[in-house]
């Protein structure tokens, strides 16, 4: 039985997130970590995502994945796009 909070890793509770400031490598939080976003739903719905994305230069239309069919709704298109960012110390 896993007691450290929860099967994907230490508990909030217990600081295992490093965002408690009591990290050991403060070094690690300036490298940049990488995020994916994950834009799910009709066809015209998606592509105003990524255009609204695109106009408050978040990500520029052409950084996000062809448009792939949904595993969970057939009528559902999704794009991703992987963007680096700095972890800051709030």
């Amino acid at each position: 039985m896993n007691t450290s909070g929860s099967a994907f890793g230490p508990s909030l509770r217990q600081g295992g997130c490093g965002c408690d400031g009591n990290s050991s490598d403060h070094r690690a939080e300036n490298r940049p970590q990488k995020v994916q976003v994950i834009a799910v739903g009709s066809v015209p719905a998606v592509e105003e995502f990524v255009m609204r994305m695109y106009h408050i230069r978040f990500a520029n239309p052409y950084e996000w994945t062809p448009p792939q069919p949904s595993p969970s709704n057939p009528d559902h298109i999704m794009r991703t796009v992987t963007k680096p960012i700095t972890l800051s110390s709030l």
